[in-house]
């Protein structure tokens, strides 16, 4: 493990949830051994949630960059990742990542750097590539979600909160723990089945004052494996990112404006069946799916 002298009094830990992949965690932690770590980086907790697999023993492996095991027994990753912040204390510069990815070796010092810039008034992600097992059909690609397409920041592009990706990003522990922690009605095997709980968490952070900061070297290959980029798969995806969408809409989806929209997506499909572009049917067929799933949020709250 090589390292950078930096003077950032908050240390560095690399925080990974993991659910039943041990093949992939291995990938991603073979990877992280290989980067370049600042002097002030702590270490690595990987956290296992649900029904116990092999990552303790594929942690063990990486004493090299003190990879440390952890477990919950609930199968939710928002709560896993709370319960992994309950450890860690309120000085610490936090850097996220999932167990599916494979990382640039700049990619902790660009994070350790940055953060040593801009400070506390910022969370930060990076860009991210997309490594598939097989590439999704043409007709479908373009209404992947992004974390299976890949995304950079545009030059002269405003940065949203929800730019930056759960599985690619950073903040510190303080913030973290001031704007509530994760909520577990948003992510992987939550009960309401919405998505998003980083991208809730980013939203919060930022209505707190604490802005996104985009860190261009901090760049990671998120893998999209075959069952992940099947027609089928994105219509479930749709579906989860509408009740999402419905969760936290406070006055758009009202009664009025829902069957609107829902109406005016039914003549697009109607009309596109005589255009015969299998495209322009799947993005009609897609929303419809959406909305299914705004739909369904209504009876969640």
């Amino acid at each position: 493990m090589r390292s950078e002298t930096l003077n950032k009094k908050d240390s560095i830990i690399i925080v990974i949830p993991t659910y039943g992949r041990g093949s992939l965690l291995n990938r991603t932690l073979e990877s992280l051994s290989k980067c370049v770590f600042p002097s002030n980086y702590l270490k690595t907790i990987v956290i296992e949630n649900g029904e116990k697999g092999d990552a303790e023993i594929v942690c063990s492996k990486y004493k090299n960059i003190g990879c440390e095991y952890q477990y919950s027994a609930q199968a939710n990753k928002s709560d896993a990742l709370n319960k992994a912040l309950d450890t860690i204390e309120n000085d610490i510069f936090i850097i996220f990542f999932d167990d599916d990815i494979r990382v640039s070796p700049e990619v902790i010092t660009a994070y350790a750097s940055a953060f040593e810039e801009y400070g506390l008034d910022y969370f930060y992600g990076g860009p991210y590539q997309v490594d598939y097992e097989l590439r999704p059909e043409p007709y479908y690609i373009d209404f992947m979600p992004v974390s299976a397409s890949g995304w950079e920041k545009a030059k002269n592009k405003k940065l949203s909160p929800i730019d930056l990706i759960g599985f690619n990003w950073a903040a510190h522990s303080s913030q973290l723990k001031k704007a509530g922690g994760f909520d577990i009605n948003f992510g992987p095997n939550s009960a309401t089945g919405a998505t998003g709980q980083e991208h809730d968490m980013m939203v919060r952070l930022d209505n707190l004052g604490i802005n996104p900061w985009y860190v261009e070297d901090a760049k990671v290959w998120h893998y999209v494996p075959k069952e992940r980029a099947t027609f089928n798969w994105l219509i479930n995806r749709k579906f989860k990112a509408g009740i999402s969408a419905g969760l936290k809409s406070k006055s758009f989806f009202t009664p009025v404006m829902f069957t609107r929209v829902v109406l005016k997506e039914v003549l697009f499909l109607l009309l596109n069946l005589f255009t015969f572009s299998k495209k322009k049917l799947a993005g009609s067929y897609l929303n419809l799916h959406f909305y299914r799933g705004v739909y369904h949020s209504f009876k969640l709250k």
